[in-house]
């Protein structure tokens, strides 16, 4: 069974920023190299600026793009936080789109 992970955040768990930023973009860099990849990973919240110019991950991010992960973002979020004109990889999502997705599937991962 694919998998959809939701990232809600530029980093990982609560605490320290940095170390949170530093998990974030080890998890993400992780993806690259594993066997099985997820179906999709949907980005809302503060994570919708990892998919932006400047992003740490931009590269893993492309490269998860290139090998047929479908990379969404949350159209809401994406404007909220003025990223419009910065989103770098994968396509904006609106939030029928990410219901219908969540709804259809058994296995999905927030990170």
């Amino acid at each position: 069974m694919k998998k959809i992970i939701l990232i809600n955040s530029d980093r990982m768990g609560e605490g320290a920023e940095e170390i949170g930023h530093i998990m974030m973009k080890k998890f993400i860099n992780g993806m690259v190299g594993l066997d099985k990849k997820p179906e999709k990973l949907v980005f809302y919240g503060l994570g919708v600026k990892l998919v932006a110019e400047g992003s740490p991950v931009m590269d893993a991010l492309l490269s998860l793009e290139n090998m047929g992960v479908d990379i969404i973002s949350c159209a809401t979020c994406v404007n909220y936080y003025g990223l419009s004109e910065k989103i770098q990889v994968g396509r904006i999502g609106n939030m029928p789109e990410l219901l219908k997705l969540l709804m259809e599937k058994d296995d999905v991962i927030t990170i």
